[in-house]
């Protein structure tokens, strides 16, 4: 916008404002957390479970024969001696949960207050009424489906590795939204400099023409080459415009990338001031150094890493639900019994009738298909992340040699650009010589001043270009966000900005 201050931006500047308010970068941060909900989520299978109930419990229970004669024929007062009636109240406190090896454990604690025509009748029972406390343990152990770390961990084994997805996903995006924004700031610099050319070749057409008008009223050129030099500087201001077009659309798309939601719905910005240059850097090559820093860094490497590790836990997971279920299962408990639930439960430790159950569960299922197709689509699914593995590895290969390719090719330009440009400025300023001794043309002075301002675009091209193949050097190699300075704190701290730990640059990406 004309009434608005135009802003300088540096390559750094760009890297903040990248880090700060990135869309794309703000959602896919996102990611890490919920991969550490979900791990959060697997691993409450193991926390241990409370328990408490309490029912009040009243019957009456008609009597046969034998029931009425094993209780003594004798009654309370009720009208009905064949009706048994009782009144209870019971408490259950409980305590239960799982281990990694799959054990299973329950304690519980039970107390029964009774009140019946037993503990009611003349004369008089032990207590009126009873307490009852059972105090017990229940342990049971899988010994072959669902034992061991390989079943009951895997769900968290799965959720961890997720994590580690989301945060390779983030990386990925990190890198992908940085380069697109420094390759724009080049973009912004080419087409700074660039429309710089063109204004200077407007001036120079416009100088010529002036010149042309003063020989031609001194008598010493023809109308005719005033003519050219207006056409001249026609050609050069429509050459500005579409050079200031392109300025300005570069602008934009690097505003949408960096600027915040705010400050786009708070009105026109700006124009952007690029404060750098397209200045080479020092670079060495060194493929098998790039090679391994890539496997090494990569995020998209590291994620297909993981996404093979998930399903190796997968295929560990099915395989042990193709056994049959056998279970170990012992119980032991001890049995009060007093006036009070004080005393009942002091009972239990001291004459406490104990109870000691053992035994062993078994279930065996006839075919197994399900399991064992389970077990094989896993495997299946194993061979393709591997397979994926090794695409993703030969891509990255390819990736390499095509950066060095295109490093060298684009290396090999910036010298023919400048060479071209040196030599066409040399050219111009002898026939711009000639001209003024009456020797040659305004039309050859006019092709090559067109001539070398084409000369200096393509060079500022070929220095773009030359920028933008270090940055994908250093994308294909696994080192943009190292060599950016960029602090990857702890995924989990999505509060804090991430911070650019110093001067934002392509550095030399040099080797040892």
């Amino acid at each position: 916008d004309p009434g608005v201050a135009p802003q300088r931006i540096s390559l750094r500047e760009v890297v903040r404002m990248a880090l700060e308010n990135n869309l794309d970068v703000k959602v896919q941060r996102l990611q890490p957390e919920l991969g550490e909900q979900q791990m959060r989520f697997a691993a409450g299978a193991f926390d241990p479970q409370f328990g408490f109930q309490t029912q009040y419990v009243y019957s009456e229970t008609p009597q046969n024969t034998q029931e009425f004669i094993s209780t003594g024929g004798i009654t309370a007062g009720f009208d009905d001696p064949r009706i048994f009636t009782q009144e209870n109240m019971v408490f259950n406190w409980q305590v239960g949960g799982k281990t990694p090896l799959g054990t299973q454990y329950s304690v519980g604690l039970n107390q029964l207050q009774a009140r019946n025509d037993l503990n009611i009748l003349i004369p008089p029972s032990l207590f009126f009424p009873e307490y009852t406390t059972v105090l017990g343990l229940t342990v049971t152990q899988p010994l072959l489906k669902n034992f061991g770390p390989a079943a009951n961990l895997a769900e968290l084994r799965i959720a961890r590795l997720q994590k580690n997805i989301g945060w390779y996903e983030w990386q990925q995006q990190l890198i992908r939204s940085l380069s697109e924004s420094l390759n724009l700031y080049f973009d912004l610099v080419y087409t700074s400099e660039n429309l710089r050319v063109r204004q200077s070749a407007v001036h120079t057409a416009r100088m010529l023409e002036r010149q042309n008008i003063r020989r031609v009223e001194a008598g010493k050129m023809r109308p005719s080459d005033v003519w050219e030099a207006q056409t001249s500087v026609a050609n050069n201001a429509d050459l500005a415009l579409r050079a200031m077009n392109a300025y300005i659309e570069t602008q934009n798309q690097l505003k949408s990338r960096i600027l915040s939601t705010e400050t786009i719905a708070a009105g026109p910005t700006g124009r952007l001031e690029p404060s750098e240059g397209l200045e080479i850097p020092r670079v060495e090559l060194n493929r098998d150094q790039f090679l391994r820093d890539a496997f090494n860094k990569r995020p998209e490497y590291l994620r297909v890493e993981s996404v093979v590790e998930q399903e190796g836990i997968k295929v560990r997971y099915a395989r042990n639900q193709v056994y049959p279920q056998v279970d170990l299962q012992a119980s032991y408990g001890l049995t009060g019994l007093e006036g009070s639930f004080g005393n009942s439960f002091n009972e239990t430790f001291n004459n406490g009738g104990p109870a000691l159950t053992v035994g062993v569960l078994v279930s065996i299922p006839l075919g197994s298909v399900k399991e064992r197709a389970s077990l094989q689509a896993a495997k299946y699914r194993k061979e393709q992340a591997a397979l994926n593995l090794q695409r993703v590895a030969n891509e990255i290969v390819f990736d390499i040699d095509t950066a060095l390719s295109i490093f060298r090719t684009t290396k090999e330009q910036v010298n023919a650009a400048a060479e071209t440009t040196r030599t066409a400025r040399l050219t111009v300023e002898a026939q711009e010589k000639l001209l003024e001794e009456g020797r040659a043309t305004t039309f050859d002075v006019v092709r090559l001043q067109n001539d070398y301002a084409d000369a200096r675009t393509r060079e500022l091209a070929a220095l773009a270009n030359h920028r933008k193949s270090i940055l994908r050097l250093a994308v294909s190699r696994g080192t943009l966000l190292q060599e950016l300075g960029v602090d990857l704190q702890n995924e989990a701290d999505k509060t804090r900005p991430l911070r650019v730990k110093r001067q934002a640059d392509l550095p030399p990406t040099n080797q040892p």
